[in-house]
């Protein structure tokens, strides 16, 4: 009988450790747990400003090379206007005509705003000598504002002896105009605006 009571005895004391165990020291575990999750996330954040504090300087000549890029894009682009289609149509025209080619045909064809920036497209349909032709092509992609041709077709007309003969053609021309009230740090908003759609 004493030997029972003593391992009932015992078996209480096992059981009442086992209950404070459950009730007292686990929830003790899982708070440290937690902490320490806690402690670990906080590393990891301060791990990161850390190397963000360490590469500002970096940054720093990073951003002032897009700067400096940037500045040279508000060179290549020309300035808005109200009468900005006319002047570009009459320097494209001027263009082909000091090559002797014809302009026969001349369509805006697209006009939008994308920021400060303002895109314009137009179709322009040409005849005339080909060496003419050749030329006015270089002089618009050796330009300092940035005209593209983005699509062109010619057709030509049977060579004389010697010479490269004549041609017609389309051609679609792509120009870049900035708003007035903007500036070329507009363009870089713009520029991160449209990485983030």
């Amino acid at each position: 009988m004493i030997g029972t009571m003593m391992s009932r005895s015992s078996l209480l004391f096992i059981l009442g450790v086992l209950v404070s165990l459950r009730i007292v020291v686990l929830p003790i575990i899982e708070w440290q747990g937690e902490s320490l999750a806690l402690i670990d996330a906080k590393r990891i954040q301060v791990n990161k400003t850390v190397g963000l504090i360490e590469a500002t300087e970096s940054n720093r000549f990073r951003l002032e090379d897009i700067e400096a890029k940037l500045g040279h894009l508000g060179d290549a682009v020309f300035e808005d206007s109200g009468a900005i289609k006319l002047a570009l149509q009459q320097s494209i025209r001027r263009i082909l005509s000091s090559n002797k080619v014809n302009m026969t045909s001349f369509e805006w064809s697209y006009d939008d705003y994308q920021g400060p920036l303002r895109m314009l497209r137009a179709t322009v349909l040409f005849s005339g000598p080909t060496e003419g032709v050749i030329t006015s092509f270089g002089t618009f992609n050796s330009s300092p504002k940035m005209i593209k041709i983005s699509q062109w077709s010619q057709r030509f007309v049977q060579p004389e002896l010697g010479a490269l003969g004549s041609s017609r053609g389309s051609m679609v021309v792509e120009l870049y105009t900035m708003r007035p009230n903007h500036s070329v740090s507009d363009l870089d908003s713009a520029l991160v605006g449209d990485d983030n759609e």
